[in-house]
Order: structure tokens, then C-alpha cells, then sequence
């Protein structure tokens, strides 16, 4: 069994290094799906820079939403979009430009990595009956020194901080920008 474990492992990580994922999630996998989800899981939870390196934790929510695993889709795609907010600027990066006036070339400027991610968690939710929309959201990291508990997260919060990203993207294409510890808005221009 330990080497089976072993050998599946090598294959799937193989298979998704060498960029055959779409082969991988063709394989009938008989008797053994839970064993690879167990696997992308583990890779999942080794990714520090989600934006770097294979994109397990896109794997993974492929792999469950192509089984119909829905809420276990969310819930990976709720993870990679806790560690896009947390490498700073809500993840953004290279891929939030802020112009005044006009749309960015090529795309909406609202369209962002932490806002495209809560639209996967959105879309994965809005699959399972409203009594089943939500997900158990395990930490990703600590907050000073703190490791946070699970919590349950309703797909009405997971709206709510969509609309919130979207506001706050807004308010920097504008040049409005918050100051920590106060509520009002500064413009700049």
C-alpha cells in the first residue's frame, strides 16, 4: 500500500510538473481519486507564492470541480485566495494597473488575481443547494504568533468580500486611498 501511495504520488507530480495535467484528470484512476486529491492537497499546502511554480492549488479545485466536488472546490480556491491576500497589495502585484481615466488595454481594470479568485469560490458555491453554500476555511498563516481556528464561511461572506475587494480596487483606480486607523478616505491627485 506504501509503495502504491508512493508510485501515485510520483505519477501525479510527474504528470502535473510536465504540464499533462489535463491527461492526468482523463485517467480513470480506479479506486484511487481520493488518493490523488489527498496528494494535490499536500502539494497545496506546501505553495507559499501561489503566483510562482506549478499551480497546484488550481489543480486541485480543476480535479474536485470535474468529480462534482463542489464545496471541496471552494474551499481550495478559498485558500489560494487567502495566500493571494496575503503577499501584499491583496495580491495584485504585477497584474493591478491603476490609470485615471480610460480602461486598461486589454482587459477590465477591476479584473485582479484576488478578484478573479473570489469568483472561483463564488462560482464552486453557487453549485450545491443554498443550505450547503459553505465551507470550512482553515488557516493559512498566523497572525502575531497565533494560529487562527477554522471557520465557517457562508456564501453571503464570500460575496460580501468580493464586493468589499471591488470597492477597494475602485478606490485605488481612483487615487482614493485609506490611511491605517482612520476611516477617511485621502484623494490624491
Amino acid at each position: 500500500m506504501a509503495l502504491q501511495t508512493n508510485y501515485l504520488r510520483g505519477l501525479v507530480q510527474g504528470m502535473c510538473e510536465g504540464g499533462a495535467v489535463g491527461e492526468m484528470q482523463e485517467l480513470p484512476w480506479l479506486g484511487c481519486e481520493e488518493k490523488v486529491d489527498e496528494v494535490l492537497g499536500q502539494k497545496c499546502q506546501l505553495v507559499v507564492d501561489v503566483n510562482a511554480g506549478v499551480p497546484w492549488h488550481m489543480i486541485l479545485y480543476s480535479w474536485r470541480i470535474r468529480r462534482g466536488d463542489f464545496r471541496g472546490a471552494a474551499a481550495v480556491a478559498y485558500e489560494r485566495l487567502q495566500k493571494l491576500q496575503q503577499l501584499g497589495n491583496g495580491g495584485h502585484g504585477k497584474d493591478l494597473v491603476l490609470r485615471s481615466g480610460g480602461n486598461v488595454a486589454g482587459g477590465d481594470e477591476l479584473d485582479t488575481p484576488v478578484t478573479r479568485q473570489y469568483l472561483q469560490v463564488i462560482n464552486a458555491l453557487s453549485c450545491v443547494e443554498p443550505d450547503q453554500a459553505w465551507i470550512l476555511a482553515e488557516p493559512v498563516a498566523r497572525k502575531g504568533g497565533v494560529l487562527e481556528k477554522r471557520r465557517v464561511v457562508r456564501l453571503e461572506d464570500v460575496r460580501k468580500g468580493f464586493q468589499d475587494e471591488m470597492d477597494r480596487v475602485e478606490a485605488l483606480r481612483r487615487g482614493r486611498f485609506s490611511f491605517v486607523g482612520g476611516d477617511e478616505d485621502v484623494e490624491m491627485t
